[in-house]
């Protein structure tokens, strides 16, 4: 059996005042760049090893990040800490009033670019969480467990005549299939039993706040500080999401206050969590990657998405012209979104979209851990299904994850419509497709461990 060491860190992220915030459209207000820094965004790294295996997962507080985006991060981590990119696992926790950090559509969509200076010096911020980590490793200890919280609700609300409740804030839907789990791990100092790190994962779209113009963590800042002042000094903690394609927040919008009493929430779950769990000296670690195509939406084809442009613009007019400004109002925000799905598509390179999953497996007595990443707005039921289907005792889905691929939502969903259906440039079969790939990545990684002593 192989002792574990772990280590821990975090270091700010925040960008400076004036980039473009990331998550809403101009269309839904959000038509002017950040004003001011209400609370800090920060990269938390957490680095296990067992003396043959180092693997490191890494929490941002950013909405996401692209393929090139991640190449540079990965590059950056494996040159200041040594990480091999198929041992390191990027989240983000999909802040939607953090920075704009890719290449991005014209400004009619959003008010400005990414900021050029910090998108350069984002990987090197992110790579020295991951450094730091690894110079603080020491022995410690390892254990797991769940909770429930219900700070979450199914956002797909069905109007009377049918329809979908559509942007800006989208809608409840209490009947709705919903994931209120909150997975668990909690690492400690061997010699005296302090906390090094506790993550935990959520399935929730941090949008408490709306389309405000300050920078901030939501909900998630305030969960993870209220773990950190519970545990004690030195403790890192760290917010995965999880499948929270349609997942939000149960106040949204709301106001900063409503974000901390969340926050406060979900933290003291994970807490309780946290404090009820034994953990264990020794733990078999490894490491599995996977990758899939998915196939792309056929009514997401460039000329297929024009000819709903112009039938839309054609409404708006319309409805404009009937000063019907409720119809007209809900056209622009479907405009907004049809418009950014072309351009998104118009900009793929293949005929499909790679995804990669990555699991970390570990596995000694009392220990039973899988986390899996998903690269995805995954919707909650397949999240579910992989934690179910999963060998491990207790899994997490780390979402928006290795890359992005957008909303993989249900095949129901396709014929439903809503934003997540207009939104989307997968096929109906690929949300099945990714979460095969994540049970089949755990299963590999549970049989790696199972397979040496």
């Amino acid at each position: 059996m192989l002792d574990l060491q772990a280590g821990a860190a975090r270091v700010g992220i925040t960008p400076p005042v004036g980039v473009p915030l990331s998550g809403y459209f101009a269309a839904e207000g959000r038509k002017e760049t950040a004003r001011e820094i209400h609370d800090e965004l920060f990269a938390r790294a957490l680095v296990l090893n067992d003396g043959r295996t180092s693997v490191a997962v890494v929490t941002l507080d950013l909405i996401a990040l692209g393929d090139a985006e991640l190449q540079m991060v990965r590059e950056a981590v494996q040159r200041m800490a040594g990480i091999a990119p198929e041992h390191l696992i990027v989240a983000c926790t999909h802040t939607h009033s953090g920075p704009i950090v890719e290449p991005f559509p014209p400004s009619d969509l959003v008010p400005g670019q990414a900021d050029e200076d910090y998108y350069r010096l984002l990987p090197r911020l992110i790579a020295s969480a991951v450094a730091t980590a690894v110079r603080r490793l020491r022995p410690a200890r390892i254990g797991a467990g769940t909770g429930s919280c219900a700070i979450n609700i199914n956002r797909r609300e069905f109007l009377p005549d049918g329809t979908l409740r559509g942007l800006p804030f989208l809608g409840r839907n209490p009947a709705g299939p919903v994931d209120r789990e909150v997975g668990v791990v909690r690492v400690d100092r061997r010699e005296n039993g302090l906390p090094i790190a506790v993550l935990m994962s959520y399935a929730c779209h941090p949008v408490v706040l709306g389309p405000n113009l300050e920078i901030s963590a939501d909900y998630v800042g305030y969960a993870l500080s209220f773990v950190e002042q519970a545990l004690g000094a030195g403790s890192v903690a760290l917010f995965a999401n999880g499948a929270q394609g349609n997942m939000n927040a149960i106040i949204h919008p709301g106001g900063h206050a409503d974000a901390e009493h969340l926050g406060h929430i979900l933290g003291a779950t994970a807490v309780k969590v946290a404090l009820e769990m034994p953990t264990h000296p020794q733990a078999r670690l490894r490491a599995v990657t996977r990758r899939t195509k998915l196939p792309l939406n056929p009514a997401s084809a460039p000329e297929e998405q024009r000819k709903y442009i112009r039938f839309l613009e054609a409404e708006h007019e319309r409805f404009s012209r009937e000063q019907d400004r409720a119809h007209a109002w809900d056209i622009e925000m479907r405009l907004a979104v049809a418009n950014y799905r072309l351009y998104k598509r118009e900009h793929m390179e293949l005929p499909y979209l790679p995804a990669e999953i990555t699991a970390f497996g570990l596995q000694g007595e009392g220990v039973s851990i899988g986390l899996v990443s998903e690269p995805a707005e995954l919707f909650c039921e397949y999240g579910i299904k992989a934690r179910k289907q999963s060998p491990f005792e207790t899994t997490l889905v780390l979402g928006l994850a290795n890359g992005f691929v957008g909303y993989v939502p249900t095949p129901n969903v396709y014929s439903e419509g809503g934003y997540e259906c207009e939104a989307t440039n997968v096929a109906p079969d690929a949300g099945e497709q990714l979460c095969q790939t994540m049970i089949k990545a755990l299963r590999a990684a549970y049989e790696d461990t199972a397979s040496f002593s």
